[in-house]
């Protein structure tokens, strides 16, 4: 895998791991992540637009990604109201990877090679064993469905990067597409009084978040375009180390060991793939 190609995927998957754990932690998160989806928009529409300009002919992924996304956000909400941050987080992501490398092959023509596949299936197991416990098979349902919107997103999103050249244009255009949807449901649910509340307690959080969940993922994108989307998703889940490390360190999350076990086979898949 190319140095650049891996280096931004981890990257990524710092930033995206830190929003995350600001998601799970929230006191309304439905309310927190539409917020996030529609200052992520507002925070870069302008001065982007003014360098890159709109994504050109792209448009049916435009709306496709917006749709899965709002989705995912509805999904990955339901997972951390009912199970674990270090439970929820790592399968969600875990099972993507699979999923993103058979559908680069299926609908992009990325050919990852033999070794490169078995040490995909190997974070992929690692990941769902370092997440699962038997507490959480209640609401485990919700971690599924979101990582197979992952896969799905991904997969549609490095598509239209590849053919437009513009990762964190079309990045900015999804988020405000997938807000448009997002923001009246969470208004629906939670009442548009309780997304004012939730904005006036962490502005600044908020924010940082938003600007997070953005950067993170046109970093993925722009990954894809250097290497084989299989390899970017895998190694952009090693994310599930510092969810885990959060999950036990600072929300005291039970199963400590085992998930930080987990964590290191994960760890050393990521390393593996770097040197393929």
């Amino acid at each position: 895998m190319a140095t650049l190609a891996l280096a931004i995927a981890l990257l990524a998957a710092v930033l995206h791991a830190t929003w995350n754990f600001f998601l799970k932690e929230s006191a309304d998160r439905l309310a927190t992540a539409a917020l996030i989806v529609a200052f992520g928009g507002l925070i870069y529409l302008p001065w982007v637009y003014a360098v890159e300009g709109l994504p050109v002919g792209v448009w049916d992924h435009v709306v496709a990604s917006a749709v899965i996304h709002a989705v995912y956000f509805i999904a990955l909400v339901a997972a951390y109201d009912r199970v674990d941050f270090s439970v929820a987080y790592p399968i969600a992501r875990g099972v993507a990877p699979a999923l993103v490398a058979l559908g680069g092959w299926l609908f992009l023509g990325d050919n990852i090679g033999l070794l490169a596949t078995l040490v995909i299936g190997g974070i992929v197991v690692a990941l769902i064993w370092l997440g699962w416990s038997p507490g959480a098979m209640a609401g485990l349902h919700w971690a599924l469905i979101t990582g197979v919107t992952i896969a799905l997103y991904t997969v549609n999103d490095a598509a239209a990067v590849r053919e437009s050249g513009q990762a964190l244009a079309y990045t900015v255009t999804i988020t405000v597409a997938g807000a448009v949807l997002l923001v009246p449901y969470a208004i629906g649910r939670s009442g548009a009084g309780t997304l004012v509340a939730t904005w006036r307690a962490r502005p600044a959080a908020i924010l940082g978040a938003a600007a997070l969940n953005i950067g993170a993922y046109a970093l993925v994108l722009y990954a894809a375009t250097l290497a084989p989307v299989g390899l970017v998703a895998a190694v952009r889940e090693s994310s599930v180390v510092l969810g885990a490390l959060a999950g036990i360190v600072i929300l005291k999350e039970p199963f400590g060991r085992r998930r930080l076990v987990g964590a290191a086979a994960v760890a050393i898949g990521i390393v593996a793939l770097g040197l393929i």
